[in-house]
């Protein structure tokens, strides 16, 4: 049959005219139809070829091919469509294939492989198909679908789809970052309509076990399930979107924040529009339950340059101790911020532009925080922080105050500083005082740049305001020392793993001044910390430093110089050590029968100092008159090289004897076991024996 061009459904309409007039004698054996194009409901065919066999079998037989098949911007085109009817109906104005067979390529959802009922009618052009047994994604899909002078319908429903083959057939219109990989099943319902292009659209989606993540594992997500529905309505400029989502089960992670859904339910609702290929959604409210309420805004673009061109989220209400858990716990996770305890309240808001964070301001309310092992805790802590990136104008200035806080055994009064929040660094903004026991740290200056990076930077100085030595003894479980503890501190900084002092640190303790000079110390916060310094003490009482030990009675003046001092994960591993008794001190010199004992022992002669004191007239005295004191350990490779006040023969004085009766102690140790001399002092400080040099 000769071929035929139209543009409307009236050549149809004459070919089953003509195939129902010769249906009683069927001479003719086969009917071709083609048309270049053909237009209904805003769909366009191109190249369409209809062949009919009347006498084929028992029924009518048709096969369809079309080139393409244009359905408009949002669906795309199909191409190279072959549709087999292998028993039609025939019935003007009534087409139909009961059992049809249809199969294209290019559709949204892939490869069209689908098996159904098919209805065309003449007189009102309008077509219907029931469609199932379609792959989709891993599962299979069933579909209906509708076209007449009102336009177009399409209704689809699949189960057991793979979320990792969804996200590859929506990519035309919405892509995730390809650094995102995904897992899990949907089952989903999809129903839209339109007359010329896409009206409306509503997905409603049941996700089962749905796991994510990117390569660097700052985001990721397992076994989520929950409820998802999408609504599209075509408007003048676009199309209005709203979308909901509830999860109760599964645990997603985002940049350290964590979020469980099994114990935090989750609900998520947002509405806007899409227009020249963004999204805007002006009302986002997202409630997370025992955590918080957030409402916000967000400008997507998902094919362009940047996903998040601009978004703003208000906290209405972040209650702790679950908003620790969700959202700061698994980044602390490596330090002393791991497991707290917590309460309070919290109110923020967060900006973003262009895929960054371009501002934080939160107030806290009455938060307090404990360390589940008693290392520290705050009480009533309260503030406003305000942060910027570091290439924006100064921020507004931070606060942070609190009513009282412990920590590593210190504990302290109220509190507050101001500080700047920019990029990954702060400044304090003003001197600040914070109280330990009866005194207190001065900071006048504090600042820190690239935190959490190799690069971090830190500059600090301050003065401590006396403090009691037996305050600070109790907390850190030391001998119980007398005094007060004060001095300067100079300025700090740390920099390529290296934190070393501008000048020297001082210490006013034991009525005395203690200086540490040269002080560095490498890489601080690494598992192997080495630190560097020249100490020198001044002006000791004797007393005071004797009356905390178990070591004896000793009074005068004693001044020290550890120099070239290096400790190896905070012990001495080298230094040149020297205490002894200052030139000119004038004062009472008197040692206690103990002491001199104890001493005698570092020497390594104190086996015949021992018996002496028990023997004749040393038997009547309890403490003894002395010129001066002095001993000398210069540790390398664990062993002290041991000297005293001067040179006695073979040995050397350790304590030179005045008046009567008349005590010298003389050391003949010349080279010490470090490690086994450290142990014994040690019992001895604590009253466990006696020093005892082999």
């Amino acid at each position: 049959m000769a071929g035929m061009h139209s543009a409307n459904r009236h050549g149809l309409s004459a070919l089953a005219a003509l195939l129902l007039a010769s249906q009683p004698v069927w001479a003719v054996d086969t009917l071709v139809f083609q048309a270049r194009e053909m237009r209904a409901a805003g769909i366009v065919a191109h190249d369409v070829r209809v062949q009919l066999s009347p006498a084929a079998q028992l029924a009518p037989v048709v096969r369809t091919s079309i080139a393409r098949v244009e359905l408009g911007d949002a669906l795309g085109t199909l191409s190279n469509i072959r549709l087999a009817c292998p028993a039609a109906q025939l019935d003007d104005p009534r087409f139909g294939c009961a059992a049809a067979n249809l199969d294209a390529h290019g559709s949204p959802i892939g490869e069209l492989a689908m098996r159904g009922n098919l209805q065309w009618r003449s007189d009102t052009g309008s077509v219907s198909a029931n469609l199932t047994n379609q792959k989709f994604a891993g599962g299979l899909l069933s579909a209906s679908a509708s076209s007449g002078s009102k336009g177009w319908t399409v209704s689809a429903r699949s189960e057991k789809a793979s979320i990792a083959g969804l996200r590859s057939l929506v990519a035309r219109w919405f892509k995730l970052p390809t650094s995102i990989t995904s897992s899990g099943k949907l089952a989903m319902t999809l129903d839209a309509s339109g007359v010329e292009v896409l009206d409306q659209a509503q997905i409603t989606a049941q996700i089962d076990g749905l796991s994510f993540g990117n390569d660097d594992a700052t985001i990721a997500g397992e076994d989520i399930s929950g409820q998802l529905q999408v609504k599209l309505q075509r408007s003048p400029l676009g199309y209005l979107v709203s979308s909901s989502m509830h999860s109760a089960t599964g645990q997603a992670l985002a940049e350290g924040v964590l979020l469980d859904m099994k114990a935090n339910a989750l609900d998520f609702n947002a509405s806007g529009s899409w227009r020249d290929n963004a999204l805007s959604l002006p009302d986002i409210n997202l409630t997370q339950k025992n955590i918080a309420r957030i409402r916000g805004s967000a400008l997507l673009q998902p094919g362009g340059p940047v996903y998040v061109r601009n978004a703003d989220f208000m906290v209405e209400d972040l209650r702790f101790p679950a908003a620790y858990s969700t959202f700061l716990q698994n980044a602390l996770a490596a330090g002393d911020f791991a497991a707290l305890t917590t309460s309070g309240h919290a109110q923020g808001t967060v900006r973003l532009k262009d895929d960054a964070v371009a501002s934080v301001d939160i107030s806290l309310n009455d938060v307090d925080v404990r360390e589940e092992k008693g290392k520290f805790s705050v009480q009533n802590l309260s503030g406003a922080l305000h942060w910027l990136p570091a290439d924006a104008p100064a921020p507004p200035v931070s606060t942070l105050q609190w009513r009282s806080g412990t920590a590593y055994g210190l504990s302290g009064a109220a509190a507050k500083f101001e500080f700047l929040l920019r990029g990954r660094g702060f400044a304090l903004q003003h001197a600040a005082r914070l109280p330990v026991f009866d005194g207190a740290l001065r900071i006048d200056t504090l600042s820190a740049r690239e935190l959490s990076t190799a690069q971090v930077t830190l500059q600090f100085s301050g003065e401590i305001e006396p403090i009691s030595m037996p305050e600070l003894s109790r907390a850190f479980g030391w001998p119980e020392l007398e005094g007060q503890l004060s001095g300067r501190i100079p300025r700090v900084d740390y920099r390529d793993k290296l934190l070393s002092f501008a000048g020297d640190v001082e210490a006013r303790v034991f009525n005395g001044r203690i200086t540490g000079s040269n002080l560095r110390l490498k890489d601080p916060l690494g598992p192997w910390p080495r630190l560097f310094a020249d100490v020198r003490a001044r002006d000791l009482d004797m007393g005071l430093v004797t009356r905390t030990f178990s070591i004896g009675s000793i009074t005068g003046k004693l001044e020290a110089d550890i120099l070239g001092l290096e400790l190896f994960n905070w012990s001495p591993v080298a230094f040149d050590a020297a205490l002894r008794t200052p030139a000119g001190d004038h004062g009472q010199h008197r040692i206690s029968a103990k002491a001199v004992g104890n001493l005698s022992n570092i020497g390594g002669g104190g086996g015949g100092v021992g018996r002496a004191l028990q023997s004749g007239a040393f038997k009547m005295f309890d403490e003894y008159d002395y010129r001066r004191i002095g001993i000398r350990c210069k540790l390398a490779n664990e062993v002290c090289l041991m000297s005293g006040v001067e040179s006695a023969g073979a040995g050397y004085f350790i304590l030179q004897g005045k008046g009567l009766p008349h005590i010298d102690i003389v050391g003949n140790a010349g080279r010490v076991n470090w490690p086994q001399l450290v142990s014994q002092i040690s019992s001895q400080m604590r009253g466990d024996g006696k020093i005892i040099v082999k």
